[in-house]
């Protein structure tokens, strides 16, 4: 079994993670909306590329922790969901302003995943 890392790549107040096993990277809470330069220069800082991100995951569909979540998945970073979030992602857009530069969470496109099936995926 590999060596399980934990990072914080944290900004704003705001602890977010990337828990490392081998090459496996999950990004644990996705960062503010229009702060992609900030995430983008945490994760660089602490040497973990984009490209190496299996999945990125929300703990909460709230904005510091879910938004950037469309913008990493145009950059190639799939959003895992548990079955039970779904329903919060379109809430999103209440807690946002025009300035907050937020970006619609589409929901075609994620990985959705049962709660009781997200020990075993991310085990």
């Amino acid at each position: 079994m590999s060596r399980l890392t934990i990072v914080n790549v944290g900004y704003r107040s705001t602890n977010y993670w990337v828990i490392s096993a081998g090459t496996s990277r999950l990004l644990v809470d996705l960062g503010w909306p229009g702060t992609l330069g900030r995430m983008q220069a945490s994760l660089s800082r602490m040497d973990v590329p984009l490209k190496e991100l299996r999945y990125g995951l929300a703990t909460h569909y709230h904005i510091d922790h879910a938004g950037l979540a469309q913008e990493l998945k145009l950059l190639g970073v799939p959003l895992l969901v548990l079955d039970v979030q779904t329903a919060a992602i379109p809430r999103m857009k209440t807690w946002t302003k025009p300035q907050d530069q937020y970006v619609d969470i589409t929901l075609h496109d994620n990985v959705t995943i049962a709660c009781a099936a997200s020990r075993r995926l991310l085990a």
